[in-house]
């Protein structure tokens, strides 16, 4: 199985050599999970090899029908979504298709049942409250647990978990019997624990059913969680319309959550500092855009005027601040990029040991070569986190042309990957989005490559029309965002 998975993710001729020795006289007899990978590897067979015979043989034995999967009585929902993934799996690639079945399993695991229950935590309308999970127990030890069937008050829930199932409720029998007993019950640890290799199989099944079925919903409020993750990382980015740079009407922007300066800016030689004193609470940004815009006009610049060559925000909190990760971005000039008009630095990140820290970026020539004053330009600050969470964003320092950049001695920074922005515009044209090893195909070795390469691993060499590939965001720099699309393009979520 491991061989396998590595030779699919990396296309090295040696692990495919090893596994395919290996796999050859392997037999398929159970589900894929912790005890037995098996069928994973056949499955891992037909993406390798395209040799799905072996997997086809056992699944369409045993995923048919409409009735519950029921394969062992000690957490036959982890098994059932097991099945479910690697049925899909084989749909999407073998050309034989289990997704009708797994459509039915999954409604039943959900809630579609003679019990009245959903297995996933969080999920229906009737779902289990009381896992046998030590840590959402509430319980400090064994004995506070004693005899109780429930959860301690206010017990944390493990929402999302996939608890173990219907079973035959004889916890002395040997023989898995049928699926005719739940309770939701702290003490059954055979229908109601959790466990990783429970919600790996679910996950996965999810997915391949998103695949096909495209539908679905995004809950924006779940008891107990406070940081729910968007679709997607990128940002969204101000975008402007594809009239040229000398336009006479000026580009419609998508709205920008723009910051009102306290004063007019001052100027002291060929720095201007515009003075904010904006408080910012980091738990009341938008998750889909936690960026700050700060209109050039603000500052007092306008097209022709001396262009940015450092960019200085001055922060300060009522305790230490702490770590910061962010990125700052700009309008540009630039309406080849993607996003028209826009630049955006890799991710970056500081640390201050103190109240009071400045947080810089050095622009390169390149980007401050194109920057756009005019139009409603703006500059962008980003904050994806920031240990002090309530903060003050007190000035912003924009230092010109005509003066060396100066180091501000509150500055303290940790090793980061470069902050580098947009590259002059690229020369090799994109033969395939996405075919970073520019072998014709976009799947998960390109993922690895792209990963690798974003990691500075110098075991790998990607060519000069792999980068242009690899560039999904157009902007000549190739990180994170860039790995999001393109698996993004892998799982048929995006183009």
């Amino acid at each position: 199985m491991a061989a396998g998975c590595l030779a699919y993710a990396t296309g090295d001729a040696g692990y495919k050599s090893d596994f395919t020795s290996r796999v050859g006289g392997l037999g398929v007899y159970w589900c894929y999970g912790w005890n037995d990978a098996n069928l994973g590897a056949a499955v891992m067979n037909g993406l390798v090899n395209k040799d799905w015979s072996k997997a086809n043989s056992y699944l369409g034995g045993m995923c048919k029908g409409s009735d519950y999967l029921y394969m062992d009585k000690w957490g036959s929902a982890r098994i059932n979504a097991s099945m479910q993934f690697m049925a899909l799996v084989a749909s999407k690639n073998s050309g034989t298709s289990y997704v009708d079945w797994a459509v039915g399993q999954m409604n039943y695991l959900t809630g579609a049942n003679n019990f009245g229950y959903s297995f996933i935590v969080g999920i229906g309308d009737k779902y289990p409250m009381n896992a046998h999970h030590r840590a959402a127990s509430g319980y400090n030890n064994y004995d506070e647990l004693g005899s109780n069937k429930s959860a301690a008050a206010n017990s944390p829930i493990l929402i999302g978990a996939l608890v173990g199932g219907p079973w035959n409720g004889d916890k002395n029998s040997s023989d898995k019997g049928s699926p005719v007993y739940y309770q939701d019950d702290i003490s059954d640890y055979i229908g109601n624990e959790v466990a990783l290799d429970y919600n790996a199989g679910l996950v996965g099944a999810a997915a391949g059913l998103y695949h096909f079925k495209k539908s679905g919903s995004v809950s924006s409020n779940i008891p107990g969680v406070t940081k729910i993750y968007s679709s997607s990382s990128v940002i969204d980015e101000p975008q402007q319309t594809d009239a040229p740079p000398q336009q006479t009407d000026a580009p419609q922007q998508t709205e920008a959550r723009q910051t009102q300066p306290q004063s007019d800016p001052e100027k002291n030689g060929d720095t201007v500092t515009l003075k904010v004193n904006q408080a910012i609470d980091y738990s009341k940004l938008p998750e889909n855009d936690k960026m700050l815009g700060f209109k050039y006009e603000d500052f007092g610049l306008k097209p022709g005027d001396p262009k940015i060559k450092q960019v200085k925000v001055n922060i300060s909190a009522n305790g230490n601040i702490g770590k910061w990760q962010g990125a700052f971005g700009s309008s540009t000039t630039d309406a080849n990029a993607d996003p028209a008009y826009w630049t955006q630095t890799k991710d970056m990140q500081e640390t201050f040991s103190s109240n009071k820290g400045t947080i810089v970026w050095d622009v390169p020539t390149a980007t401050s070569n194109i920057i756009q004053y005019g139009y409603d330009g703006a500059l962008k600050f980003g904050i994806w986190w920031i240990d002090c969470q309530q903060f003050n964003i007190d000035s912003i320092d924009l230092v010109l042309e005509g003066s060396a950049p100066q180091q501000t001695e509150a500055r303290q920074t940790e090793p980061q990957q470069p902050d580098e922005t947009t590259k002059a515009p690229q020369t090799v044209k994109v033969t395939k989005r996405g075919d970073v090893d520019c072998n014709g195909d976009v799947n998960v070795a390109d993922a690895v490559l792209l990963a690798r390469y974003n990691a500075e691993d110098r075991g790998v060499n990607v060519s000069e029309q792999g980068l242009a590939n690899a560039d999904l965001d157009g902007n000549g720099r190739w990180n994170s965002q860039d790995l999001m699309k393109l698996l993004e393009i892998i799982a048929g979520l995006a183009s």
